[in-house]
């Protein structure tokens, strides 16, 4: 499994879906599934948002969630998939 980077070391790709860590909010602490969206996309996604041109923001599943720079503190891939098993391996 990936470990957790800091958004100080490294950003995901814009649009990329990841799991976010939102260690700058009083407890407690969330998990999100969120995406980097510039400040074009971000505008697409949500014409009323008001960030600046430098700026970056996290939209969540939900696209009216929006996470900020100063919340998100860490990030990670996205894990894979379980694998399905086979009914026959299921009993034993």
């Amino acid at each position: 499994m990936s470990k957790w980077i800091s958004v100080k070391e490294k950003l995901p790709e814009n649009k990329e879906w990841v799991l976010v860590f939102c260690g700058n909010q009083p407890p407690p602490k969330f998990i999100y599934m969120a995406q980097k969206t510039d400040f074009e996309y971000s505008r697409l996604l949500n014409p009323s948002i008001k960030i600046p041109e430098n700026y970056y923001a996290w939209f969540t599943k939900r696209s009216t969630e929006l996470l900020t720079n100063a919340e998100v503190t860490h990030w990670m891939p996205l894990p894979n998939p379980p694998t399905e098993e086979k009914p026959n391996e299921l009993i034993k």
